[in-house]
């Protein structure tokens, strides 16, 4: 088993993609984060980033002769936030959903009573897309994630399984990799679900697409209380947040709030506004980095080793 933990940004951008000149240094694609865990593959979210991902997954799978791709198929636990097209207009570009050895493992929230394989399928139905979700040809369990409810992967494990966070079937140990959701009702339509991966005592958390309050989210700062690393949307400057309030999305201030009171050892700005370019962005990032020190930018392909963080 490989002692890894290794976030590796695909796409950074909210709302709609935006290729070009002037998106080259921090990237155009929306959201999706790669995380390798030890033997793991954990997706969250499938905007145009997970385009590239599922390539090279592809393309690594088809570099190896027949025997070892029988023996070793294609594998992901997918985590989604909540099903905006932003975060998962990718899906269906996805190449290893087409491959019918491939095993996805896929989480979500309910949303308007709907299970969350009702809600994703939308991403892939006709007459939007020629092939419907039920009928790809990979082997995906779609299951529904709740805040009382922690998903565990285990060494040697085929499969994750799901335990309530309250009564485990079994001990938990740092060699698990537990991953922890945190139900945010700060966007429209529902809300988000904000994860918190931990493995060997490092933490992660993931909370895009929530708005901040005047004052701090308390349950958000609790979920993050002294993590390693937060991943904070951070889409709005004060100026613009005055249009948008309400859109459910965060300003600067609001995310180093967050940072602040939970006391994160790092802080990454997410979730970038399709409108800011790079000067802008580098702009944001010294202003941060002025008032919360461990203050970064997300950045496309930029890898985040979690174990030194």
């Amino acid at each position: 088993m490989q002692d890894i933990f290794k976030v590796k940004f695909r796409g950074v951008r909210g709302s709609i993609p935006v290729p070009g000149k002037n998106t080259l240094k921090y990237g155009g694609n929306t959201t999706c984060l790669e995380i390798r865990v030890a033997d793991n593959l954990i997706i969250i979210d499938a905007g145009t980033g997970i385009i590239s991902l599922g390539n090279e997954m592809m393309g690594q799978f088809m570099s190896q002769d027949e025997k070892t791709r029988n023996e070793k198929p294609m594998k992901a636990t997918m985590l989604f936030t909540h099903t905006h097209l932003d975060h998962v207009i990718g899906l269906p570009f996805f190449t290893p959903v087409f491959i019918g050895s491939s095993r996805l493992n896929m989480f979500g929230g309910m949303y308007y009573d709907k299970d969350f394989k009702d809600s994703i399928a939308q991403s892939m139905h006709s007459p939007l897309f020629p092939v419907e979700f039920d009928k790809l040809p990979a082997l995906i369990d779609v299951k529904n994630i709740r805040e009382t409810e922690v998903i565990v992967l285990k060494e040697g494990q085929e499969k994750p399984e799901i335990y309530n966070v309250f009564r485990p079937e079994t001990e938990l140990t740092d060699n698990d990799i537990k991953i922890f959701t945190h139900q945010s009702y700060a966007h429209p339509c529902n809300g988000v679900l904000v994860y918190r991966i931990e493995y060997k005592g490092k933490k992660l958390v993931f909370a895009t697409d929530i708005e901040g309050y005047k004052n701090p989210d308390t349950r958000l700062v609790k979920f993050a209380k002294d993590v390693d690393v937060l991943i904070h949307d951070a889409q709005y400057t004060e100026t613009e947040y005055n249009m948008t309030q309400g859109f459910g999305h965060s300003t600067i201030d609001m995310a180093l709030d967050v940072a602040r009171s939970a006391n994160v050892k790092n802080l990454y700005l997410f979730h970038h506004d399709p409108r800011h370019t790079d000067d802008i962005l580098d702009q944001i990032h010294d202003y941060a980095k002025a008032l919360f020190t461990p203050t970064k930018m997300a950045i496309e392909d930029l890898e985040v080793d979690m174990l030194a963080a």
